[in-house]
């Protein structure tokens, strides 16, 4: 049997830069399937709103923020 063509949302996108619940299953996925597929929107909507908003509920410091974003813009060259 094949590996999975798996379609990434955004918050599951998020999830391969951004250590949360469900990351390491996410990076499973992602890692496992054959093919991966998200929307263009998922480009504009991941970068950094994302990082942003965790910064500023608290759940990911601003530095962590920073850190991500290299690896936030490797997922959309």
């Amino acid at each position: 049997m094949s590996a999975p063509i798996c379609y990434f949302d955004t918050s599951a996108l998020v999830k391969l830069y951004v250590f949360e619940t469900g990351s390491s299953e996410i990076a499973a996925l992602f890692g496992s399937s054959e093919r991966s597929a998200s929307h263009e929107i998922a480009y504009v909507v991941s970068k950094l709103p994302q990082l942003r908003a965790a910064s500023r509920k608290g759940s990911l410091s601003v530095e962590a923020a920073r850190d991500c974003r290299p690896t936030a813009m490797q997922l959309y060259p």
